[in-house]
């Protein structure tokens, strides 16, 4: 009897977490606090495999999109490159990740939003790999993690991965309101 309650909790555990899961995998700090994302700045991903147009730069524009439905303020590309420029800082179109928490101070954000990805062919649009991270520029940690678990095509893999952002953030702040203090 103790052995079917165990399996029954742990299975329940399980049900409860795989909430979370689905084609992406979000994975939230247990030390980070995502109701502090205000205002977010998202950089130019990094993708390999990319084609001749700027595939980083939309997936990036779409990432911007799904903050914004999302309800946070986005700090507008051009600004960042703005203070890249400013800042005479990587050059490359990819910034190291001191220079990005620098960058997203300097612009008045709270939080960054960095990520690599890779495109199954040059000539595809679906991508392979696809990991977003959030870090709060308060602490310098990642508060947040997300993951393509499987070959999606880049608007449906950036729209997964808002859904299933969305999905976690609202689960944490339920889960955080019913713990008791």
């Amino acid at each position: 009897m103790k052995k079917l309650a165990l399996i029954g909790i742990v299975l329940a555990g399980m049900a409860a977490f795989a909430g979370c899961r689905g084609g992406v995998d979000v994975v939230i700090s247990r030390h980070g606090n995502p109701e502090e994302i205000r205002k977010v700045a998202i950089f130019n991903l990094k993708l390999q495999n990319r084609g001749s147009y700027s595939t980083g730069d939309r997936v990036s524009d779409l990432l911007m999109h799904e903050f914004l439905k999302l309800g946070y303020d986005v700090v507008e590309r051009t600004e960042i490159e703005r203070l890249v420029k400013e800042q005479k800082l990587s050059v490359s179109g990819f910034i190291d990740p001191r220079e990005a928490v620098a960058i997203g101070k300097l612009s008045g954000a709270d939080t960054i939003v960095t990520g690599t990805g890779h495109l199954v062919s040059r000539d595809s649009d679906v991508l392979s790999y696809l990991v977003i991270k959030v870090i709060s520029l308060r602490s310098g940690s990642v508060i947040m993690t997300a993951n393509l678990r499987k070959n999606m095509s880049i608007s449906d893999a950036v729209t997964e991965m808002s859904r299933s952002i969305k999905k976690c953030l609202d689960e944490r702040a339920a889960a955080q309101k019913g713990a008791p203090k």
